[in-house]
């Protein structure tokens, strides 16, 4: 799997857990971020990419940091993406 690829489903997860974290449910996420339930659905499975724009508001309508998410995306993702790096040098 590519870094990309990674990156777009461990955000989703994480996006996805923040949500629930704040006993959300998807439409009511949605709706706070401006966005349909089936994007939000899409993007939380990573099986679609998203903008900045779109990752701000889903942040905001979270009510946390977008670095938040990002620390915990990068916590996850760095040590595979250093040993996978290393497998191919």
């Amino acid at each position: 799997m590519d870094a990309r690829t990674l990156f777009r489903i461990t955000t989703g997860k994480y996006i996805r857990q923040t949500r629930k974290t704040r006993g959300l449910t998807q439409a009511a996420l949605a709706r706070k971020a401006g966005i349909s339930t089936t994007y939000l659905s899409y993007i939380e499975n990573g099986s679609k990419s998203m903008s900045s724009s779109i990752f701000l508001t889903i942040a905001l309508a979270l009510e946390t940091k977008p670095s938040e998410i990002m620390k915990e995306v990068e916590s996850e993702l760095l040590p595979i993406l250093l040993k996978n790096n290393l497998k191919n040098n």
